[in-house]
């Protein structure tokens, strides 16, 4: 639904509403952190002067009721070259996205380590091309086929939610991607150092840190070992 212009300031003023009641809110540098899922959905129906303006009214509806200015993230589906020009047009306070990890248009089985190194430097790609810090994304794997009918084969279908699988996640991996996000986060450093998990519990997905039956806690484990990150999940 798209919302007219006095629709969208009612919404973001019950929006605003509801962090007052509410909290327990995650914060960046002491400010409540608002993401914006995804930044090229709302441009396709709004345009980007429009979403830019939405955007503004958003911080500006939540400054008014909170008294803090919000830390805004605005959130891609992808590193496409039109995904990260929407991102830099945009009135955020850093971008990052969601999962960003399987090659979509790849065959039905990937794995883990080669994306991880494909993910690693579309992280630099994107961040030389916005004004504002990107926050790395490290995911924890990604399978989302027991969201679809069961299938013999995984060729016989073409999209989500059967493909693709991503093969080869383990502790050990997600730690090395960590590695990488430190290390991206120390060669561009950001004011904030804030790294996105995906995810906290997506299992449907295939990406959960949650304590499960085949790893314990071991995701969370590789997470407390890296001290010098803000660690924010999905």
């Amino acid at each position: 639904m798209k919302l007219a212009p006095e629709q969208a300031s009612r919404f973001f003023d019950q929006f605003a509403r509801r962090f007052v009641d509410n909290r327990g809110y995650q914060t960046i540098a002491g400010r409540p952190l608002i993401a914006v899922l995804n930044l090229p959905d709302f441009q396709a129906a709004y345009g980007t002067d429009g979403l830019a303006l939405l955007m503004s009214l958003l911080r500006a509806r939540v400054e008014e009721t909170l008294g803090i200015d919000p830390f805004l993230v605005g959130l891609l589906p992808d590193g496409k070259d039109a995904s990260i020009d929407v991102a830099a047009r945009m009135p955020c306070d850093a971008i990052t996205g969601y999962g960003l990890l399987p090659d979509w248009a790849g065959p039905p089985l990937q794995r883990y380590e080669e994306l991880l190194e494909q993910r690693v430097a579309e992280w630099y790609r994107i961040q030389r091309r916005i004004s504002v810090p990107f926050f790395p994304v490290v995911c924890v794997g990604w399978d989302a086929s027991r969201r679809g009918a069961h299938i013999s084969d995984l060729r016989s279908v073409r999209s989500f939610p059967w493909r693709p699988i991503i093969v080869g996640s383990n502790p050990a991996a997600f730690g090395v991607f960590l590695d990488e996000a430190e290390r991206f986060l120390d060669a561009t450093d950001p004011p904030v150092r804030c790294v996105y998990i995906h995810a906290w519990n997506e299992w449907s997905e295939g990406s959960a840190v949650e304590p499960g039956t085949r790893w314990s806690d071991d995701f969370l484990k590789e997470i407390e070992k890296r001290n010098r990150i803000q660690v924010l999940t999905m």
